[in-house]
Parts: C-alpha cells; structure tokens; sequence
C-alpha cells in the first residue's frame, strides 16, 4: 500500500550555502514521529532553535488564524511548560536531580 507524505521543501538559503538538516517532525494518525541529530556542541543551541521555531509558529498563526502573535506564543509556551512537567518528561527528572 503506497502512502501519501508531504514534504516541506528545504529553505532555499540552505540549498545555498549548503549545511545538514538536524530535525525533521511529521504528523501521522494524530501522532508526532521525529527524527534528529544532536547538531550543537551544548544543549542551548537547542533552546535558541526551539525559540526561533516559537516565534516563527506564532506569525503563522497570526497571519492565518484568529490568535495574534503574541497569544500564540503564549499559548505554545503554557503547552510547552506543561508537557515538560509531565510525569516522563525531561522536565520531570530534572525537578528530581
């Protein structure tokens, strides 16, 4: 059985000046399946992504549904924190060490 997938295309900027894509998320049967690479020498390259990838959400939302920037980004970030304190997230075992 073939399968429908629809693939973002990669920025023109990095077809460019070349690079290695690090993450890639699809959404499939209402589940989110990943795959990535470390790509940064300490852990806080990722919360700089994490946050340019908020904020580009958020104008996304802003520009195509009824929430504007600023509550998208609030919105995203309530969720983020909520999932981070669960139970067998990264949140949790940190809050234990």
């Amino acid at each position: 059985m073939k399968s429908n997938f629809s693939a973002l295309n990669i920025p023109p900027s990095a077809l460019e000046h070349g690079g290695a894509e690090i993450m890639r998320a699809a959404i499939a049967n209402g589940e989110v399946y990943m795959s990535l690479r470390r790509a940064f020498d300490d852990p806080e390259g990722w919360g700089r992504l994490l946050a340019d990838v908020v904020k580009h959400v958020s104008q996304i939302y802003a520009t195509e549904t009824k929430f504007n920037k600023a509550d998208a980004a609030k919105r995203i970030l309530e969720a983020f924190a909520k999932e981070m304190q669960a139970s067998d997230g990264p949140g949790a075992i940190a809050a234990r060490n």
